[in-house]
């Protein structure tokens, strides 16, 4: 399976590598980890909250702890559903 970033796919060695530096703290890594996953984020933000604004502030909050949470990414499942289960979590606490 490939994530699409811009001019490319991404697989999932190559994501397993993302979440990994940006667990590291590199900040390259952790603004790609956010572009992957900021439609599916921010999808489940808009459907889980009322207004425009909620949902920005809900997905903002989300992608923190996506890539808080980068070193807690194993692989096991895709990317975006790993992120998309963050952002339920996050959107309804």
């Amino acid at each position: 399976m490939t994530l699409h970033d811009g001019g490319g796919a991404v697989s999932r060695t190559e994501a397993l590598e993302i979440c990994g530096r940006a667990a590291a703290g590199n900040r390259r890594a952790a603004a790609s980890l956010v572009r992957l996953t900021l439609p599916t984020v921010k999808h489940v933000a808009t459907r889980l909250t009322r207004t425009r604004c909620d949902a920005d502030d809900a997905a903002q909050d989300a992608l923190l702890e996506v890539v808080r949470s980068a070193s807690g990414y194993r692989g096991d499942g895709s990317l975006l559903g790993w992120a998309r289960r963050i952002a339920i979590r996050s959107v309804l606490r």
